[in-house]
């Protein structure tokens, strides 16, 4: 049976059903017979036709992307594509023009940094250039000025009256396939897709299905067309392809067949005695077509015969791939290929969980923007009030409500960073780029088109979507480990067999002459740490303990390196932690390049940031200086797919909270070094699985972790963060007496609020406040019980734009967030720095209405989003407060290193609230109340020490959201 989910009917409409049948959802055009396996998935229109050469190398390329790398093929493909693009666009009609315009075009940023990742020269690529050139004009002549000459009559015989898009961005969810039109013309009253390719003209299947796909998706946006066509510039012929009903099927299962492979999930083996997960298998591939030449030749064949290795597929019956398979793999242990298998299988796992359970694609196209936005996934009704000009190819439009409104834009769930999609009312994912901006009434976008020129008048929908590209990376950086090459056997020795580091016994002299300074900044610990790092031949792990100088470290470990002359690439799994670590070393006048996305990179660090160093290249050869002459290198290890890593070899790598890096995202720096320097505290935050399965299978388990040994490792443990009393606490709590503090000053910090007496003569008879705001060092970490109030009935506004906030309302907790309301106003009144206070909730929807109400000076946070900073003063929101608990090991308060993060982020003054009867039921929690002295806990309590929750209540009312 099929359970109708959706309906997208209009009168005159065809019908277009969407159902769901075991779990799996399906499109149903009965007019045409089309059935649509998974619409939600949306499959790049490449890969479909891709699939007509060899499904194997399609599903893996799919999941491993970005493992091709560029060529000049693909380069020079590009440059014809914008050239053509571009001399259509702005209507160019002689040589002269489009040569003009392809000397700019190799000057631009992109282009050099393109043809450098190539190995290519500007007059190399010039060479490859000058053939298409004047075909360019002669097309343009033929089609679009009317200039014609006599035409091949095997050619379109029509004419281009008007260049309707460039680029056009098509989501098609009924057809389950998204892509972009090379260009989208008018010919009279008809629209047409145009397909330019740069090869030999061929008019193979895989092209005309390319044009055939584009066709089939214009008509499902409303377009009326007929046929496409498809051009062989080189060649000089453009032929026109009509489309059948056949083909239409026959493109629909081929896209079928893909997605039944990209949605299968990895097979999880469970113990039939305790249901416990036991291990994991790879999920389906299709056969591979077996051919000796393209098998040898295809850049997935280890990636293809790994997985034949493992699945032991019999090859007796085919001796070519099996001499590929043997020739390939002879490199590799059984040991090696089953990590490969695993890990890939894990991401694998996830990815597919991940897009199953996320549906925000579908609910573009099925969910009304007001509805979208209620679930925290949307911000609807929006008008373009500014656009900014052209810079790297993206214009920047701010975006604000078409009519006024109070709408806090904070509370929509949207962050800087995410990946967004604009729709209009009339069409779905027109756009998509990236938010560089958001404040109270307005998202900043960076789009690659203007959205005025062809919806001026038109009100857009911002929604986020995740995007699967860490997920190809990471499958990506797995390959490394199965390289012939000499790092790639060293890192399998390492990451794989476990190897045991080993150290030099001497240190160069130099150490102990210009070094002496350096290490005279640091405490012992520190410093010996720094001095074992130095000698490592192959790997160190440092663990550095909450407050204990893991920057400081990691600063005198680089500038010492420095020293010695080494280059060295320093990362992080965040821009902020990388960012720490860069403007500590400005300070010392030490230089770097910091790669990365300028609008993600401190504004201090511009001056450092790749854009700025490399501004005046204007050729590759510029560019390669510039890169090959930075000893010092910074990134994520997100970005570390940079082409500068993938030419140089460093001495050193140095990983800093490494314990939040998935194993296979710190393979792709590591890789680049000869010496790795893990950094972290495996007592922290670990790195973020979403998958309970995965988790169980070992996917959280860091790479820091899996080395870990008494060989390997070196312990920082003199903390200069938190005063005595919270040190106590991290101590019971987790660090079992090993986390010291590191003098006195630190040790009897006490905050500081400037005018401590008159808040308390304002708060005087309200006992619980001034108890709370007592700053003697013995009242250091308070615990606020709020009691249950999960049964009270206050009658107040609280507007939760969360998609769960429905299903489950413990995940925001208005009294709680009142009552850090009514604590921060009074430090603030009393004098504190807003920047001094942190506020940490357990669940992001306590975090955006927290945001609503408070001082937008005051960092409010999650606590994987706290990891890495500290405030004087922290307030944390334990948020849960239910009548009774079903818990799961996986829930965030069963997280032991979760609830550490949060507490150790206090320097001087902690305050806990929570409901004590709710989060004393989780482990984590019940063994901190263990920790806590009665005249620390607070218990309020209706009409004791004059604390009214009517009177903490008035107080947020007119602010909620």
């Amino acid at each position: 049976m099929l359970e109708m989910i959706n309906t997208n009917l209009e009168i005159g409409d065809k019908i277009h059903i969407m159902a769901k049948k075991d779990d799996s959802y399906w499109v149903v055009d009965n007019k045409n017979g089309l059935l649509v396996y998974e619409p939600d998935l949306l499959i790049s229109s490449t890969s479909v036709v891709n699939t007509l050469f060899c499904k194997r190398k399609s599903v893996l390329s799919d999941k491993f992307q970005g493992f091709e790398p560029a060529n000049e093929f693909m380069l020079i493909g590009t440059l014809v594509h914008s050239i053509l693009q571009h001399t259509l666009k702005f209507k160019l009609k002689t040589i002269s023009q489009i040569e003009a315009t392809l000397e700019k075009m190799l000057k631009s940023k992109e282009s050099v940094r393109k043809i450098y990742e190539s190995d290519q020269t500007i007059e190399s690529v010039k060479s490859k250039m000058a053939i298409y050139i004047p075909r360019i004009l002669e097309f343009v002549d033929s089609y679009v000025q009317g200039k014609r000459k006599e035409l091949n009559k095997n050619c379109w015989q029509g004419q281009i009256d008007e260049i309707e898009d460039i680029e056009e961005n098509i989501w098609c969810q009924r057809l389950g396939i998204k892509g972009k039109v090379d260009v989208t013309i008018r010919n009279g009253s008809k629209v047409m897709p145009l397909e330019l390719k740069t090869g030999k003209s061929s008019f193979s299947l895989e092209h005309k299905g390319q044009v055939l796909l584009y066709i089939m998706m214009m008509n499902k946006l409303g377009y009326k067309v007929s046929s496409g066509l498809l051009l062989y510039l080189k060649d000089g012929i453009m032929k026109e392809i009509p489309m059948s009903e056949n083909e239409k099927r026959d493109i629909m299962i081929l896209r079928n067949e893909l997605a039944y492979y990209l949605r299968r999930k990895p097979k999880v083996i469970h113990s039939k005695l305790n249901d416990a997960v036991q291990k994991i298998e790879p999920s389906e591939l299709p056969t591979p077509i077996s051919h000796h030449s393209a098998c040898g030749k295809c850049p997935y064949n280890i990636i293809c015969t790994t997985f034949i290795e493992y699945n032991k597929d019999d090859l007796s019956n085919n001796k070519s791939l099996r001499h590929i398979k043997d020739e390939v793999l002879s490199h590799l242990t059984e040991a090696h290929i089953n990590y490969f298998i695993h890990w890939s299988s894990l991401i694998n796992l996830v990815e597919v969980s991940e897009k199953s359970t996320s549906k925000s694609a579908q609910e573009i196209l099925t969910m009304a923007p007001l509805e979208r936005e209620s679930k925290g996934r949307c911000i609807c009704n929006l008008k373009i009030s500014d656009t900014s000009d052209e810079f790297n190819g993206l214009m920047n439009h701010t975006f604000t409500k078409s009519e006024e409104s109070n709408f806090n834009f904070f509370a929509s769930g949207i962050e800087e960073g995410n990946y967004c999609v604009i729709s209009t009312d009339t069409r779905s994912a027109v756009l998509t780029g990236f938010v560089t901006y958001i404040d109270t009434n307005s998202v900043t976008v960076a789009l690659d088109k203007n959205l005025k020129t062809k919806y001026p008048d038109e009100h857009f929908h911002v929604d986020t979507y995740e995007s699967s590209c860490s997920h190809g990376f990471n499958q990506t950086c797995l390959t490394l480990l199965l390289e012939p090459s000499t790092r790639g056997e060293a890192l399998r020795s390492v990451v794989i067999d476990k190897k045991v580091p080993s150290f030099s016994k001497k240190l160069p002299k130099v150490v102990a002459v210009k070094g002496m300074p350096i290490l005279k900044r640091l405490n012992p610990i520190q410093r010996k740490a720094v001095l074992k790092a130095i000698s490592a031949n192959d790997y160190l792990l440092i663990k550095g303990m909450p407050g204990t100088g893991k920057s400081a470290t990691i600063v005198a470990l680089v500038e010492l390196l420095s020293i010695l002359g080494k280059t060295v690439l320093i990362t992080s799994h965040t821009h902020s932690a990388v960012d720490n670590i860069c403007l500590k070393l400005c300070k010392l006048g030490i230089d770097f390049i910091r790669l990365g996305s300028q609008a993600k990179i401190h504004s201090s660090l511009q001056k450092y940031s790749e854009h700025y160093k490399t501004k005046d290249c204007s050729t590759p050869e510029e560019l390669a200086e510039v890169y090959d002459s930075s000893r010092i290198i910074a990134v994520t290890c997100l970005g570390s797919g940079h082409p500068i890593l993938s030419k140089r070899t460093l001495d050193v790598c140095i990983v800093d909270e490494s314990t939040q890096v998935l194993q296979p995202t710190i393979i792709r720096p590591i890789y680049v070094a000869k010496v790795f320097i893990l950094v972290g505290d495996p007592e922290q935050l670990p790195p973020v699985v979403r998958s309970p399965e995965a988790i169980e299978l070992g996917m959280a388990m860091s790479m820091f972790e899996r080395l870990d040994c008494e060989e390997s490792e070196i312990s920082l443990t003199m903390n200069y963060r938190m005063n005595k009393v919270i040190t106590k606490l991290a101590n019971d709590l987790t660090y079992k007496g090993n986390l010291l503090v590191a003098d006195d000053k630190t040790g009897n910090a006490t905050l500081l609020i400037p005018k401590e007496k008159e808040i308390l003569k304002i708060f005087e008879d309200f006992k619980w406040m001034k108890e709370i705001l007592d700053t003697g060092l013995e009242h250091s970490v308070k615990l606020i019980d709020t009691g249950p109030v999960w049964n009270r009935d206050d009658k107040i506004s609280w507007n939760v734009r969360d998609e769960n906030a429905k299903e489950n309302k413990s995940v925001v907790n208005i009294y709680e967030a009142a009552i850090i309301y009514n604590l921060t106003h009074a430090l603030l009144e009393g004098g504190v720095n807003p920047e001094s206070i942190g506020v940490i909730a357990t669940y992001s929807s306590q975090v955006k209405q927290l945001s609503c109400i408070l001082d937008q000076n005051i960092d409010v946070s999650t606590v994987d989003r706290f990891q890495g900073r500290d405030k004087d003063v922290i307030l944390y929101s334990c948020t849960k407060s239910v009548d009774c608990c079903v818990k799961s090991k996986f829930e965030i308060l069963e997280d032991h290193r979760r609830l550490n993060v949060a507490i150790t982020r206090a320097k001087k003054k902690l305050i806990i609230v929570g409901d004590v009867e709710t989060v004393k039921r989780y482990l984590p929690f019940a063994k901190l109340l263990s920790c806590f002295e009665d005249s620390n806990l607070i218990k309020l309590e209706e009409n004791e020490n004059c604390f009214k929750w009517s009177h903490v209540l008035n107080n947020v009312k007119g602010l909620c959201p």
